[in-house]
């Protein structure tokens, strides 16, 4: 073995721009990931809003319409599954955003 510093072949200014450049995509792809999650939170935070104004619409319907309790337990039944069907389809969506947006 020779006495050989480990930097041979190496342009330490040339390492020091890729690492400088690596930082920075690094810093931007951060903030990529950081704006996608606030516009799903955003969107889920929306749709929560609007199934919630179903919801209350249809127990001011069931309330008004019908006196007997198993058709206003009906009618949240199928609005529940409703919200639970769309909840599968938006977890859907993010996990194929999450694995590459296929």
């Amino acid at each position: 073995m020779s006495n050989q510093p480990i930097t041979d072949g190496l342009n330490v200014e040339d390492s020091a721009g890729q690492i400088d450049r690596l930082r920075r995509d690094n810093r931007l792809l951060r903030l990529q990931v950081l704006k996608m999650q606030r516009e799903r939170r955003r969107r889920q935070e929306a749709a929560a809003g609007a199934a919630a104004a179903v919801d209350r619409t249809a127990a001011a319907a069931a309330g008004s319409c019908s006196a007997d309790p198993t058709d206003a337990l009906q009618l949240r039944i199928q609005t529940l599954q409703r919200q639970n069907e769309r909840e599968k389809q938006r977890r859907g969506a993010v996990e194929r955003e999450l694995r590459g947006g296929d």
